[in-house]
């Protein structure tokens, strides 16, 4: 194998295409300097694959491309063909393992349209590439980072590196770089197990004392959560026990419904054959009355009206006696009343000129305080006025600030006298006119009663014809019975509205979230506190505060809960005061909250703890704007709540804390949890309770009925009542007082229109004085108001100038301005109390004085009416005599007449008797009957409640996913079942706060602390492989290193000896026992100079001349196919330039040697020779039919060089064939990943600064490596969960690990410089 061509087209200086031919043997190029000879071996290295772009003599591998020359345009793209021979040795093996007699190795660069190279590869016109071509070269010896390319520089460099450079160069030629990096590699991998073997024994501590902790707190978390379990069950089943109470209930009153209603259809059927028998005897005793009419003379009917007047008037007087004595007990009574008024006005009254007095007495003190401070702050000021000017003004100042305090005073006083005596005089008026119009209400409805009565009067005084009046009385029957169709109806439709009235308080009662009966109750308290009938009652909670923010409304209004519908009292006694009356009305229950009995408690600490929590608002309390007076009741009904923003949030902190949502689902302290969607409405801030429009509809629909059931009741009792005085009229008829009666009525009549009109025009008058005082007032006030104002600035002026005066004087001084303006203040309030007392007790003795003035004079007035009562009394009594005696003279009279009547009346008698007997028993039933029907409404209306809530519990139990339980099964009762659930309940508290995530966190850090152990074990056994294998790679290292050098040392003592005519050289370690830990030794001794003498001290030629026999010993060791020297014999003179053309030309016979050369000698002893020269246009070109004389033929002296160089590869194949195989050693193993329980991800997986140069190589020119994983389990999704798991612990050790990864970072930088400077990094830019 040789290199039979070099084929260039635009490679650097060679313009077009080039073709340099080659042959076996000893090869010369040469040509003037600067014609482009040393391109030739540019082109070789271009394709074999240089060490840098810097070893072809360009900056990139652009400027290998042809730029132009002188005159010609640049290329776009260069190509550089090395064409070897390759055919079959004795053997029939190829050196290239090509399977062609020729072989074409072709590497082109190309600009793109962006100006950036692109480098390809072709392996006899097909694509290939950099890394195939290194192989291919590599396994025939052509390397091109070998040394059987020799650059101008390289034996210089060879001569004058140090001692370690030169036994890098040693490594590279002993191949155990590759052990270098393989033992770098193991000793990373062995740092970072022993760096996560130290976090995991941290991190083992930790969980350790983590499982003892935890062990206690999850005993805890499991004894609630069977009890919690327990709790569910109870809870159930209490469900299931109410479930069957109300179906029980439900069943026993329909039975009772049942019995009512066969008696209501007994009763109905009772009272319509009673009615039937009841208008009967009505007929009979109307056509008595009419034969009675008929047979009845003039006389007898004369002395009937008489007998009936005087009866009337009989008792007419004695109405009136009964009137009177009303009257008189009437006035009694008011005068008891006024009687403890006057002694109570009479109290305050004097009470009240005590308080004068006193508010005199503080007037004089107040005014002596003024006189003192007025002379005290004389005498300081005088005590200043001695200072500087300043002080003057100042002093000045304050005096004038104080006259201007003294007269807005004053102002101020006189304003506020005029205001309070005007709002004096509007309290009084509005007094007197409240008085007034309670006059007038009375006389209003004296003059209706009245109008009422003379209506009577006027309708009575109508025909008094008998058979008029007996067909009167049959209309007014009939009536009856329409009225009495008619209440039926209207009864009915009552009983409707109260059950629709019922239904929405049950409604109401569910949408406000609390117990039954409680929306009705706080209705009912709160229309005692409208009425006034209990004083202390402020109102439900939910009305007395509200949400600072609107986003907060819902999570408070949850939080509160029931608690919104909590009546706020104040105090014990109107709580107990309620719930009396609520009890003694049967409307329902409440819950009262008295302001006197509440305490307020500081918030827990673990509240107060959870409340700094990011995701946590604050307290509820404090997100609600209330009066600070019900601030105990506010915080006593949302406690320690806390408001935060999501459910998230209050998982976190839940136990221990009651937490609210923005959305309403609430966590208690004891780890319950409560939310989902709400049916129908929640509470609300400052409005009524849920539901209230639909009860008040209800209500007010069975008002209208009620209304309309009066009326009708009313009509029907007012036909009853006007058959009963029709009947009456008949039995009478012919003794009509109507036209006395109407003469009282129409005086009565014009009293009350008289005191009706006197009453209306005081009102009147009284309302516009009202009205005139209410201005005077209001104009003195704002007077008041603007004096009160001016007089508070002139306190300011005066405090200023006051402060300024101070801190300008004496200090003694400034102490007796102080205290005398604190007295003057003092005083001045006092004076301002006093005057103000003084002021309206002046109005208010008044005041007073008239009250006990009209209380004496309304006394006055009752005992008028008692006497005047009682001598209308005995007037009366009077009367009454005569008429009885009148009264027993017609009355003998009419009997006489009536004797011969006397079994018609008899008979009227027994039919109206027997009437009264059956209209009694008609009413009896019918009052049973309506009874009965109350009482059937009032089953059927908890029979609809008690469905109501057996429905809505069956909805629960639905939600809940609860099937109700046949009856066969027994259930507890529902108190002992309910009893049951409190003591779980109770048992639960006991427990107190629990942190319920304890079994899930003992359970997740006992399995970590087995991983952890797991991966310990894993590590540790890592580590003692990687020590192992690091020592084995040592052995081996250090192992070929020496042999190789054995005989690299012999060779280069055999060529020295050529090449210097018996010198002596040798090659030695500086430190035998560790090679690698120093440099190499190259010992040369000249013939004839001393042993002593060291490399440094050479000449510059002897020193080239022990380099290039160091080359020539390591070429002996690494044959290859060709050499290419690029004028290493310019250093040399004649003799040696020609020792090393000899032995070139000896070593020609087994190798292709190429030399660029400008030696006379070289050339003459080259078999072949190529001329490169240029025409002054930068364009290289080849010289033709370049020859020369022929050389001397090889004597004795190249055998004896080629069998030297045959024993020297004989022995290097019996000395290296134990030595291990660099490419079979044994390699480390890939770096474990992170342990998952440090958290460990791909991150931690080996990054490409942890490959080696060859690989580093491999991914620029073939893309990226793909690495895979010895097992399933490290995968980027394992590695993540397990990271998710482990993520809270990794918090806690972050600064520790960040500082060992800084460490480790530093380590592993300093291992990367060590390498660049080892391993110079392939800069040639390509791309496939």
């Amino acid at each position: 194998m040789y290199l039979k061509a070099i084929e260039l087209e635009n490679f650097k200086s060679f313009k077009g295409e080039m073709v340099i031919p080659f042959e076996l043997g000893f090869t010369a190029i040469t040509g003037p300097n600067g014609s482009g000879k040393s391109n030739c071996g540019d082109a070789v290295q271009f394709v074999l694959g240089p060490r840098s772009a810097k070893s072809l003599r360009a900056q990139n591998v652009k400027d290998l491309i042809f730029n132009g020359g002188k005159k010609d345009k640049p290329a776009r793209s260069c190509t550089a063909t090395l064409v070897f021979d390759n055919a079959k040795d004795a053997s029939g093996n190829r050196r290239l393992r090509v399977d062609t007699d020729e072989v074409r190795f072709t590497r082109t660069v190309k600009l793109n349209r962006k100006n950036d190279s692109v480098t390809a590869y072709y392996l006899n016109e097909r694509s290939s590439t950099s890394t195939e071509f290194r192989r291919i070269l590599t396994e025939a010896g052509a390397r091109g980072d070998g040394y059987n390319i020799v650059l101008q520089g390289d034996v210089t460099l060879l001569s004058t590196m140090t001692t370690r450079e030169r036994r890098k160069v040693l490594d590279d030629v002993a191949g155990v770089t590759a052990y270098d990096d393989e033992i770098k590699r193991a000793d990373r991998q062995r740092k970072k197990a022993e760096e996560y073997l130290e976090r995991i024994t941290l991190l083992e501590d930790e969980l350790k004392i983590r499982l003892k902790t935890l062990s206690k707190e999850r005993e805890q978390a499991m004894k609630y959560r069977n009890l919690a379990d327990a709790l569910e069950n109870a809870r159930v089943t209490a469900i299931h026990a109410r479930h069957r109470s109300r179906l029980n209930d439900i069943q026993m009153i329909a039975d009772e419904r049942t019995g009512y209603l066969s008696r209501i259809e007994g009763l109905s059927e009772s009272i319509r054959e009673t009615s039937s028998e009841l208008l009967e005897l009505d007929d009979e005793i109307a056509d008595i009355e009419r034969q009675l009419n008929s047979v009845l003379g003039d006389d007898g009917k004369a002395l009937g009206e008489r007998l009936r007047k005087l009866q009337v008037d009989v008792e007419t007087r004695k109405d009136r006696i009964s009137d009177s004595e009303s009257a008189v007990e009437e006035a009694r009574d008011e005068l008891t009343v006024l009687s403890k008024e006057q002694s109570s006005a009479q109290d305050a009254f004097e009470q009240h000129q005590v308080d004068l007095s006193e508010a005199e007495g503080a007037l004089v003190k107040a005014d002596a305080d003024m006189t003192s401070a007025t002379a005290e702050e004389k005498a300081a000021r005088d005590a200043i006025s001695g200072g500087d000017r300043a002080t003057h003004d100042l002093n000045r100042a304050f005096g004038k600030a104080t006259e201007a305090v003294t007269k807005a005073d004053e102002t101020r006083v006189t304003a506020s006298l005029e205001a309070d005596r005007a709002l004096n005089q509007v309290t009084m008026t509005e007094e007197r006119l409240a008085e007034l119009e309670e006059s007038l209400a009375d006389a209003r409805l004296t003059r209706d009663d009245q109008q009422l009565i003379g209506e009577d009067l006027q309708i009575g005084d109508g025909n008094n014809d008998r058979g008029q009046l007996a067909e009167e009385l049959t209309r007014l029957q009939r009536e009856e019975r329409t009225l009495m169709e008619q209440t039926e109806d209207v009864e009915r439709q009552v009983r409707e509205a109260e059950r629709s009235l019922a239904r929405a308080q049950g409604e109401m009662e569910n949408k406000s979230g609390a117990k039954a009966g409680l929306a009705q109750a706080v209705s009912a308290v709160m229309s005692l506190k409208d009425s006034g009938q209990v004083q202390g009652i402020l109102g439900p909670l939910g009305q007395l505060c509200e949400p600072k923010d609107a986003e907060h409304e819902e999570a408070l209004a949850f939080a509160l809960g029931g608690g919104m519908n909590s009546i706020i009292v104040r105090d014990d006694e109107t709580a107990a005061t309620c719930i009396k009356w609520l009890r003694d009305n049967r409307a329902g229950r409440a819950t009262f909250l008295p302001l006197n009995k509440l305490t307020l408690r500081r918030p827990g600490g673990k509240a107060v703890m959870t409340s700094r929590q990011d995701g946590v608002i604050g307290f509820a309390f404090d997100l609600l704007i209330y009066d600070e007076s019900i601030e105990s009741a506010v915080k006593h009904a949302v406690r320690d709540t806390l408001i935060v923003r999501d459910m998230g949030t209050a998982r976190r902190h839940m136990g221990g804390v009651r937490m609210v949502t923005l959305d309403g689902s609430i966590t208690e302290a004891s780890g319950a949890m409560v939310g989902g969607a709400v049916r129908g409405r929640r509470p609300q801030f400052g409005g009524n309770i849920a539901g209230m429009n639909a009860v008040q509809q209800a209500e007010s629909e069975l008002s209208r009925l009620e209304l309309l059931s009066n009326t009708v009741n009313a009509a029907l009792a007012e036909s009853r009542q006007n058959q009963h005085r029709l009947r009456d009229r008949i039995n009478n008829l012919g003794t009509d007082d109507s036209s006395l009666k109407l003469r009282v009525w129409q005086e009565d009549m014009k009293r009350a229109n008289t005191d009706f009109e006197s009453a209306d025009d005081k009102v009147k008058v009284c309302n516009a004085q009202l009205t005139e005082y209410k201005n005077v007032h209001r104009k003195a006030q704002e007077r008041a108001d603007a004096a009160t104002e001016a007089y508070e600035s002139s306190v300011t002026a005066r405090q200023n100038a006051s402060d300024s005066l101070l801190s300008s004087s004496p200090e003694h001084v400034s102490e007796r301005l102080r205290a005398s303006d604190e007295l003057r203040n003092a005083a001045m309030q006092a004076k301002i109390e006093a005057e103000s007392k003084l002021a309206t007790g002046n109005a208010n003795t008044e005041l007073l004085q008239r009250n006990v003035d009209e209380i004496e004079r309304r006394i006055s007035e009752q005992n008028t009416i008692v006497e005047k009562s009682e001598a209308r009394i005995e007037e009366l009594n009077a009367e009454i005599e005569t008429l009885n005696i009148e009264l027993g003279t017609v009355s003998e009279a009419h009997e006489q007449v009536a004797e011969e009547h006397r079994e018609l009346n008899e008979r009227s008698k027994s039919l109206r008797e027997d009437r009264a007997g059956i209209k009694a028993a008609l009413e009896q039933n019918s009052a049973t009957r309506e009874s009965l029907r109350n009482r059937c409404d009032e089953l059927s209306q908890e029979i609809e409640n008690k469905r109501g809530l057996l429905e809505e519990l069956t909805q629960d139990m639905a939600s809940q996913n609860i099937q109700p339980l046949s009856e066969d099964i027994d259930l507890p009762s529902v108190g002992d079942a309910e009893s049951s659930v409190r003591n779980i309940e109770r048992r639960i508290g006991n427990l107190g706060d629990v942190n319920m995530m304890a079994i899930e966190q003992y359970d997740e850090a006992e399995e970590r602390l087995t991983r952890i152990t797991d991966d310990s074990v894993v590590l540790r056994k890592r580590r003692t492989d990687l020590i192992e294998l690091t020592g084995k790679l040592e052995g081996e290292r250090k192992s070929r290193l020496t042999t190789v050098l054995g005989i690299v040392s012999k060779n280069f003592k055999r060529v020295y000896d050529r090449l210097s005519d018996g010198g002596k050289a040798e090659l030695r370690l500086e430190n035998p026992k560790d090679p690698f830990a120093g440099g190499l030794e190259m010992w040369c001794q000249p013939k004839g100079k001393s042993s002593k003498s060291k490399l440094r001290l050479l000449s510059g030629g002897e020193k080239s001349m022990a380099a290039l026999a160091l080359i020539f010993a390591i070429q002996d060791y690494e044959p290859s196919p060709f050499y290419y020297f690029d004028e290493v014999d310019q250093n040399l003179d004649a003799f040696n330039a020609e020792l090393i053309a000899g032995l070139c030309r000896l070593r020609s016979q087994r190798a292709q040697f190429i030399m660029v050369t400008l030696r006379k000698v070289s050339l003459q002893m080259a078999d072949h020779h190529i001329g490169i020269t240029h025409a002054g246009d930068g364009c290289s070109r080849r010289i033709t039919d370049f020859d020369r004389e022929q050389a001397i033929e090889l004597g004795a002296a190249a055998e004896a060089e080629l069998k030297a160089a045959e024993a020297s590869l004989e022995q290097k194949a019996e000395l290296t064939k134990d030595l291990p195989d660099p490419s079979k050693m044994e390699s480390v193993p890939e770096e474990l990943p992170a342990p998952a329980s440090l958290g460990g991800s791909l991150l931690d997986a080996p990054t490409e600064g942890d490959k080696s140069g060859d690989e580093a190589d491999e991914v620029d020119n073939e893309g990226p490596e793909i690495i895979e994983s010895d097992g399933p389990d490290v995968t980027i999704t394992s590695l993540a969960d397990r990271a998710a798991d482990d993520k809270e612990d990794m918090v806690e050790r972050n600064e520790w690990v960040r500082a060992v990864d800084a460490k480790t970072a530093e380590e592993e930088a300093e291992e990367t410089e060590e390498e660049a400077e080892e391993t110079e990094v392939p800069e040639v830019e390509e791309q496939e």
